[in-house]
C-alpha cells in the first residue's frame, strides 16, 4: 500500500471532480473523453489499490456513456434522463474513492506513528 501515491491521486480526484463539474454530458464530447481518460489513467498509475481502482475504473467506464450522443440514453430513470443517472452514477464512484483515499491516509498515519488500537500487532 505504501507505494500508492496518496497526494496525487487526491489532486487526480479533483481534477476529474472538475472536469465532470465543467462538461455536463448528453451528447459525443471527445475533448472532455479524452481528458477524464488522462486523469483516469494517471490515478489508476499513482494508486494499486484494488478498492481505489474499482473506483476508477466505474469513472472512466461511466464517462464512455455521458459523453456519447445516445450511450446514456437507456439509463433514464423515470423523469431522470439518461445523462443525469450516469453524471449521478460517476459523482458516486467519486465520492467513493474519496472515501478510500482517507480511509488509506488514516491507516498510513497510523501505521506510520505505530499505533495498534485493536492490539493486533505482534511484536
Amino acid at each position: 500500500m505504501h507505494d500508492d501515491d496518496l497526494d496525487q491521486a487526491r489532486a487526480l480526484h479533483g481534477a476529474l471532480r472538475e472536469a465532470f463539474a465543467a462538461h455536463r454530458g448528453g451528447t459525443a464530447d471527445a475533448e472532455a473523453q479524452r481528458k477524464v481518460n488522462l486523469l483516469c489513467d494517471a490515478a489508476l498509475r499513482a494508486m494499486h489499490d484494488l478498492e481505489t481502482r474499482v473506483a476508477i475504473r466505474s469513472v472512466q467506464k461511466y464517462s464512455l456513456l455521458l459523453f456519447s450522443d445516445d450511450g446514456h440514453q437507456e439509463w433514464a430513470q423515470g423523469s431522470m434522463s439518461g445523462a443525469d443517472f450516469i453524471r449521478l452514477k460517476i459523482l458516486n464512484a467519486l465520492a467513493l474513492l474519496r472515501a478510500r483515499l482517507a480511509r488509506l491516509e488514516l491507516k498510513r498515519a497510523s501505521d506510520e506513528a505505530g499505533d495498534d488500537p485493536a492490539g493486533t500487532r505482534r511484536p
